[in-house]
């Protein structure tokens, strides 16, 4: 079966491995097709682009924009935009401005509480957009933090234990709301745009599929336009449910593992699928 990853994310987010780096692991892992898809910005695809074309990969545009669906966050895979269209980079000026807001606020609370962090020490672990990983990694790299979370918390953990533990929802200390355009609204942005919209992980979301089906049907309805249900994180039962979800609904099924920091992307996916997503999603 083909490998594809159509769900990397690089330093220009919350990865950890550059574009460039990104291409030269797809070609590596020999990936048919390959999407980088940074949180909320095109700002890694020119490098990502110009070196997968000379690397000869299969490649197509990509963005993870984050949304609001009647107070459900939703993570909207956006393909094949133009990575220099107006509309769209203005959208995503805005979603890293509020990515600054809730930083500079993150910092006020931490250090209320008793941290020792600044906004410096965090975008010295942020090459692109400021998120709650550069946040977390900023906290453990201060051996005080790391004793003064231990004594007061009793937390030894790692950074992605510390997002659970102090930002993740409401309720928790350090959580702050972020600015979140409402997904049909985005939907819509992505296919003026001339983009393909795709619904992202839906069981990082809901808790079955479903408790997932009436949105993903409700989204169909407004102009989605795929559903991301091959991933290593479902397991076959529930990935043949996703698939029968996204038949019925008329959306291509497409594949990403999310990766942020393992130096192994790409999924194997059916013949088929693959097949229906080099059709609809290679870049010309």
């Amino acid at each position: 079966m083909p490998k594809i990853d159509l769900h990397l994310h690089s330093t220009e987010s919350d990865g950890i491995f550059s574009p460039e780096e990104r291409v030269r692991q797809a070609k590596r892992r020999r990936l048919a097709l390959v999407a980088l898809t940074d949180h909320d910005t095109l700002s890694g695809l020119p490098r990502f682009l110009r070196l997968a074309r000379a690397a000869n990969l299969n490649v197509t545009t990509g963005v993870e924009i984050s949304t609001d669906f009647r107070g459900v966050g939703l993570h909207i895979l956006a393909y094949g935009i133009p990575h220099r269209d107006r509309s769209l980079l203005a959208f995503f000026r805005a979603q890293s401005a509020d990515r600054e807001r809730r930083a500079k606020k993150s910092v006020q609370l931490l250090q209320k509480i008793g941290f020792r962090i600044t906004l410096t020490a965090i975008r010295k672990e942020a090459k692109g957009n400021i998120g709650k990983p550069h946040i977390a990694k900023a906290i453990l790299a201060d051996a005080a933090n790391r004793r003064f979370l231990k004594q007061r918390f009793h937390f030894t953990g790692n950074w992605s234990e510390l997002i659970g533990s102090l930002f993740d929802r409401p309720g928790k200390r350090v959580y702050i709301p972020r600015m979140k355009a409402k997904t049909v609204d985005v939907i819509r942005l992505v296919r003026r745009s001339g983009g393909f919209p795709v619904l992202a992980h839906p069981l990082h979301d809901f808790a079955s599929v479903q408790k997932a089906a009436p949105a993903v049907r409700a989204l169909a309805r407004a102009g989605l336009q795929g559903l991301e249900a091959v991933s290593p994180w479902n397991g076959p039962r529930t990935q043949t449910k996703l698939i029968r979800l996204a038949k019925e609904c008329g959306l291509l099924v497409t594949a990403g593992t999310d990766n942020h920091e393992n130096t192994n992307p790409g999924i194997n996916v059916p013949t088929d699928i693959y097949r229906e997503l080099v059709k609809m999603l290679t870049l010309k």
